[in-house]
This record gives C-alpha cells, sequence and structure tokens, in this order.
C-alpha cells in the first residue's frame, strides 16, 4: 500500500478538518434554512434603532429591483414594499450577529452579495466600516469579510438609504467559512511532528541502503 503523508500528518494532529461553515443568515431566512413569513418581522435582522421594526416584504418591487434567490428576501420598516417612510429621505441601520466562538478567527472569510432601493452606504463589522457599498438595487453587488472579527458573537452592520417610495435591503451570503480551533496545530506540535516526520524518512532510507 502507498505511504500517505498526508493520512499521517491527519492522524498526527488528529484533524482532517480544514473548514467548517460559520452559521449566518440571509434576509429573510428562518433559522432552520427556510423562508419566513412575508409580512412578518424576519427573525435574524434587527435594527440599531430599537423603536424600529424589520419587516420581510410582501410586495417588492421585483419589477426594477433584482430577484432573491430561492434563501433570501427583501426586507424594510414595513410589512408591505418598504415605504411606510415616503414622504422623503431616511436612512437604515440592520443588523445581524453571528457567531464565531471555536474559530481560528484568521481564518475565517465571509463573501456575500447585496443590493437595495435606493442606495447602501456601508457595511461595517463589529462597528468598523468595511468601506463596502451598494449602488442600487438592479443588480447585485459582492463583498468580502476577511477580518475585524472578535471571539464569540459579531455584528454586520449593514446602512442603507432611501430617496422616497418602496425602499428594501437584500443581502444573501454565499460562502462564510473558517477553521475551528481544534484544527490549527500549536506551534510546539508542529514542531514534534517535524521531527518524528524526520526520524521517519531518516529510518526508511537505513533500511532501503542496507537491502
Amino acid at each position: 500500500m502507498k505511504f500517505s503523508w498526508g493520512v499521517f500528518l491527519c492522524a498526527a494532529m488528529a484533524t482532517c478538518s480544514f473548514g467548517a461553515q460559520v452559521t449566518i443568515f440571509n434576509t429573510g431566512e428562518n433559522p432552520d434554512g427556510s423562508l419566513a413569513t412575508p409580512g412578518g418581522l424576519d427573525p435574524n435582522y434587527t435594527d440599531a434603532n430599537p423603536a424600529n421594526s424589520v419587516f420581510v416584504l410582501t410586495n417588492p418591487d421585483l419589477t426594477d429591483w433584482v430577484n432573491p434567490d430561492t434563501t433570501a428576501q427583501y426586507i424594510g420598516p414595513d410589512p408591505l414594499d418598504g415605504s411606510v417612510f415616503d414622504s422623503g429621505m431616511y436612512n437604515l441601520d440592520y443588523l445581524v450577529n453571528f457567531d464565531l466562538t471555536g474559530f481560528d478567527l484568521s481564518t475565517v472569510v465571509i463573501d456575500g452579495q447585496w443590493a437595495t432601493d435606493n442606495l447602501g452606504d456601508n457595511i461595517s463589522i463589529n462597528g468598523a466600516p468595511t468601506g463596502d457599498t451598494s449602488p442600487g438595487f438592479s443588480s447585485f453587488t459582492p463583498f468580502t469579510i476577511s477580518s475585524g472579527f472578535v471571539s464569540g458573537v459579531n455584528t454586520l452592520d449593514f446602512n442603507w438609504e432611501n430617496d422616497g417610495g418602496p425602499g428594501g435591503l437584500l443581502v444573501e451570503f454565499t460562502s462564510a467559512t473558517g477553521t475551528p480551533e481544534s484544527s490549527t496545530p500549536e506551534p510546539a506540535t508542529i514542531t514534534l511532528l517535524a521531527a518524528g516526520l524526520a526520524a521517519v524518512v531518516f529510518g526508511r532510507r537505513r533500511r532501503l541502503a542496507r537491502a
């Protein structure tokens, strides 16, 4: 049987896992992955202003807005089309939390895309702006977040604005992964493994030389 150094290393480290899914929810998505009920409150997103509620829109303007996939829906400040403040411009800050307990923070990467009517001003991770913006609602704008994380519960803020009429926010996460801390060997473990591998290689060469 051909010897596999990869298998040997995985066995020695007691892990072969190089990534795990980070649980974070799209807009309008239930915790079990199904779509939330239109007209009701979004189960995962809140407004930075506790006086404001975040609803899953019943009548999003899909004639002009980009269509969501089957795991996301538009959310906004009222149960219908997000036009409750249609008398003028308004700014909203919608938050979603996710837990990174047990993850090596340096390995976490979150990819997604968002669309807003009218504009997405910024995405922030734990209060720190990323500089990501959304120019509008006719197409998705991708984003990637790979730093600014903290151990435990983290918060993504989606700052967006509407200039009147229907308004909504759509966020879809395309990938969210990280390596569990238990899968990241300590420096001392790496040194010990290197010494063990060297001894195995040296012994094998001596046996071959005597053959």
